[in-house]
């Protein structure tokens, strides 16, 4: 594996040097110490190409007064404008090799994350925010208008809007918002949506009813209120009539609840078992609970099963990158090279690249790997890798202890089983997939 990372890392070589510009020209576009926000652009000034990537980086959010203050305390940056005039970028989504890297040839923009609210807050500071001002949502439109204006973004062929982490959840929340927005300038632009690490959770794995208590939902209107969070139009239309408001707030404030709803192409990228997600989720037992394998292996299936169900309905191009490896994000960071060009998943052995290269060209694909199976090419421990003994256990054959390429689960909770809800009423499960599919005959 180190052979692959020295060589990923030296293949896609050089990144780009993005320059700063400030939206002090734009009332709304304020971070949540009411500092001016800003984006970075690519060094060469003239007007962009056919070919557009806007990114949304990682960098978390907050939901309270006090979880907020404490955040903002801590690192401030996360929280006001940049000072920085120029962004170095490497790697990656970065790299200027149009060998290795899809987005080589596209004009790069960067928008820097200090509304703490996935971009998709619409609040004013107030004494219910702490005088904290979450307006996400403002200075992605405020951006919108000053590529058009300042760049020419409406005469693109092709916009992809991506984004890592807390920025993969404001590509959600925003997706067909910026199609809509680049569509009204330009009616046949093409805009997609890549979502790295996004909120794509099993949302019905969490304990019951007397332990959890609906906090898990609670929670997802809690923070919603205190955003003023502007979630995907089409699914509030949709389900506001039928749904209470904390109900409504968590069927359009999570991914793997209101993708389908998204009209715009979309990518989803994630892990089997992404630990940002799983850990912060407030109906998961912790570590020191004896359940606790259980729910990690529930986790993992529930990944799968809707990873298949984007198969399933074969709905607007959505395709999907789901590796048995443990990353929060595939995109950002030092390994992602690594997870662009060196880790192989699915049936067709794909890697990130082929994928993305794709769905560029309008191929719905999905590479999955199977629940239970190693990818050995993992650049940190798969999930799937830990010693006998852990959630996925070792095999024996006469006598003596193996390990090997399939893993067996000790034992699935069936009230923790995928619901039959996310298929088609048609639809037969992949057994390839999911060995423990009640029909498939794998024996826990």
């Amino acid at each position: 594996m180190q052979a692959i990372l020295v060589l990923a890392m030296c293949t896609l070589g050089s990144g780009v040097r993005l320059l700063k510009r400030d939206l002090s020209g734009y009332q709304l576009a304020k971070c949540n110490d009411g500092t001016p926000a800003a984006y970075y652009h690519d060094q060469d000034v003239r007007p962009a190409g056919d070919k557009v990537m806007i990114y949304l980086p990682d960098g978390g959010d907050c939901g309270s007064v006090g979880d907020c203050t404490r955040r903002c305390n801590a690192d401030p940056t996360l929280c006001s404008g940049p000072k920085e005039s120029v962004l170095e970028q490497e790697g990656g989504i970065w790299s200027s090799n149009n060998t290795e890297n899809p987005f080589a040839d596209h004009f790069k923009i960067f928008i820097h994350y200090c509304s703490s609210d996935s971009f998709a807050g619409t609040n004013n500071g107030s004494l219910s925010t702490g005088n904290l001002i979450f307006h996400g949502k403002h200075i992605l439109t405020a951006v919108l208008k000053d590529l058009v204006s300042i760049f020419g973004i409406e005469r693109a062929a092709s916009v992809v809007l991506a984004g890592s982490g807390s920025g993969a959840r404001a590509v959600g929340y925003n997706c067909d918002y910026v199609s809509a927005a680049l569509r009204g300038v330009n009616p046949t632009v093409d805009v997609r949506c890549l979502a790295d690490g996004p909120d794509f959770v099993p949302w019905w794995v969490k304990t019951d009813d007397e332990q959890c208590g609906d906090k898990d939902i609670h929670k997802l209107e809690a923070e919603k209120k205190f955003w003023g969070r502007l979630d995907d139009a089409s699914c509030i239309t949709e389900n506001k009539d039928r749904l209470g408001s904390a109900s409504l707030a968590h069927r359009c404030g999570v991914m793997s609840r209101y993708w389908q709803d998204i009209e715009s192409p979309l990518l989803i990228v994630a892990s089997q078992l992404d630990s940002v997600y799983y850990e912060s989720s407030p109906c998961i037992p912790g570590a020191e609970d004896a359940g606790h394998r259980r729910y990690t292996a529930a986790w993992r299936r529930g990944v799968v099963a809707l990873a298949e169900s984007i198969q399933a309905r074969g709905h607007n191009l959505t395709s999907c990158f789901i590796p048995s490896c443990a990353s929060h994000t595939l995109l950002a960071g030092s390994l992602a090279e690594v997870y662009l060009t060196g880790v192989k998943v699915g049936e067709e052995a794909l890697v990130l690249r082929e994928v993305i290269s794709r769905w560029l060209r309008d191929e719905n694909n999905q590479a999955v790997d199977a629940l239970g199976k190693e990818n050995s090419q993992c650049p940190s421990p798969s999930p799937l890798k830990a010693a006998c003994g852990n959630l996925l256990g070792c095999g024996t054959r006469a006598g003596v202890l193996r390990r090997k390429s399939v893993y067996y689960a000790q034992s699935f909770d069936r009230r923790l089983s995928p619901p039959t809800s996310l298929f088609p009423n048609t639809y037969t499960r992949k057994c390839s997939l999911d060995p423990w599919y009640g029909s498939c005959g794998r024996q826990t």
